[in-house]
């Protein structure tokens, strides 16, 4: 290994095992490389940040005298007014912008992935002939829709509806669950996979 590769071995070492000893308990060296941990990804935001948008998006266009780009530039100078009392409520109109287009955006996006795409999912079934998959689909949409009905009272056919709904919510939920427990278990089994490969057999070892 190289001088570089053993000091990244031991900077990775050092930094996971602090991180780790969170499962002993809070103590001083995982509040350490947490700060280091925040404090890079600040950085590293931050110079995306720049080169991309600022530079990129921004200026570089604006200097080859694509001027209506002066318009986010202004506006997102405007977000800093926020930083004097007395002209802190110009900053309102860049944030109302952004709140407002952002809205707009993820309204649509939202709507086409967890509406549009949900029910194209839910009669593809019937297309491709699955009728048994297509019709447990189908029931514990509706079902778990009637188990959000507030206005009305759960009882009647509504609420057998509501109670099947449950059971389905449930079981959607503790797969969630289930699926994220995983991909948590597998992202700290390959920590101690490259511990053992990058950091004691390369670093210590010389394997």
């Amino acid at each position: 290994m190289t001088f570089g590769d053993m000091m990244a071995a031991w900077t990775f070492a050092i930094f996971s095992l602090a991180i780790l000893s969170y499962l002993w308990k809070l103590n001083y060296v995982y509040k350490i490389a947490e700060t280091f941990a925040v404090g890079s990804l600040l950085a590293h935001t931050f110079v995306n940040t720049w080169t991309g948008s600022i530079e990129g998006i921004c200026l570089n266009p604006l200097m080859a005298g694509d001027v209506i780009r002066i318009i986010p530039l202004i506006f997102g100078l405007l977000a800093f007014t926020r930083l004097s009392r007395r002209y802190a409520w110009i900053s309102r109109y860049p944030t109302a912008l952004l709140a407002g287009v952002g809205t707009g955006v993820m309204f649509g996006a939202t709507f086409d992935a967890q509406i549009l795409t949900q029910l194209a999912m839910t009669a593809q079934g019937f297309i491709d002939r699955d009728f048994f998959s297509a019709a447990v689909i189908l029931v514990g949409v509706f079902a778990t829709l009637t188990y959000f009905i507030y206005t009305q009272e759960h009882t009647g056919a509504l609420g057998i509806s509501a109670r099947l709904g449950r059971i389905f919510a449930m079981f959607s939920f503790g797969m969630n669950y289930a699926a994220e427990l995983i991909w948590y278990v597998t992202l700290v089994v390959g920590i101690m996979i490259r511990l053992v490969d990058l950091w004691i057999k390369g670093a210590i070892l010389g394997m």
